[in-house]
């Protein structure tokens, strides 16, 4: 049974993949999703950790993260509910299907990714270009109106250049995600802005141990990996065994 803590007011649920090398089927796209509880400063409290091997449009993953939302906010008044992700255009869909009243953040530091990529696309000098993105950075974070502002920056820098489709595309990055850029009232709030457990989830719970080198998995035995060092780094395990051994061996538990 998951625990929650008592000083918890905020709840924040992300999910992100990484590549995962599958035997006969080349490099597929493996999911890590978490949910964080957060103490009214800020300060994150505890993660569940969630890994799922390569699957068609997420489907366990996303069902599996359902059910850890559910079971947490059952048990707990949260006072935030906070969605965070990159601009992939289905987690989008699914958060918003399924959390429409949760407050939606794409990660600051993807839309930075965005900014830094923009900044070589407007100037040739690179000493202008890391300017204008610091400035453009600081706007976004710093500032109550910064994402509106930003965006009516790169317009102004588009009118100035030559026509140019990586512009535009980055442009309609920001428009679409502009309700989701919030960060000085996140940050008010002191509410997380940046998909960074989740990222460590990547790296963590599956990279660190299914990508070391000449490593190649099948879907099911890279599961029983990504399932046992999910419930490890949750914090999990103890619980896991004794349900376990009691269910298997119940002759032992008496």
């Amino acid at each position: 049974v998951q625990t929650v803590p008592k000083k918890a007011v905020t709840l924040a649920m992300s999910m992100d993949s990484t590549s995962v090398l599958i035997r006969k089927q080349g490099w597929k796209h493996a999911t890590a999703a978490t949910v964080s509880t957060y103490d009214a400063k800020g300060r994150r409290l505890d993660t569940v950790y969630i890994g799922r091997m390569p699957e068609k449009g997420k489907t366990h993953a996303k069902r599996l993260l359902e059910n850890e939302v559910q079971s947490i906010t059952r048990k707990h008044n949260f006072k935030h509910i906070v969605c965070i992700a990159d601009g992939a255009r289905d987690l989008w869909l699914f958060f918003r299907k399924k959390y429409p009243d949760a407050i939606h953040v794409v990660d600051f530091f993807h839309v930075c990714e965005h900014l830094s990529k923009l900044s070589g696309l407007f100037f040739k000098d690179s000493s202008d270009a890391k300017a204008w993105y610091e400035k453009q950075r600081t706007t976004l974070k710093e500032d109550s109106n910064g994402a509106a502002k930003v965006i009516r920056a790169v317009r102004y820098r588009r009118s100035k250049a030559k026509e140019n489709q990586e512009i535009e595309s980055e442009l309609k990055y920001l428009q679409h995600n502009r309700r989701r850029m919030n960060y000085f009232e996140l940050q008010q709030n002191n509410l997380p802005i940046g998909s960074g457990v989740v990222e460590a989830a990547c790296k963590n719970l599956i990279g660190a141990r299914m990508k070391k080198s000449g490593m190649r998995w099948t879907v099911e035995g890279g599961q029983t990996i990504l399932t046992i060092r999910s419930l490890i780094l949750s914090n999990r395990w103890d619980q896991f065994w004794t349900f376990f051994v009691n269910r298997h061996f119940p002759e032992s538990a008496t």
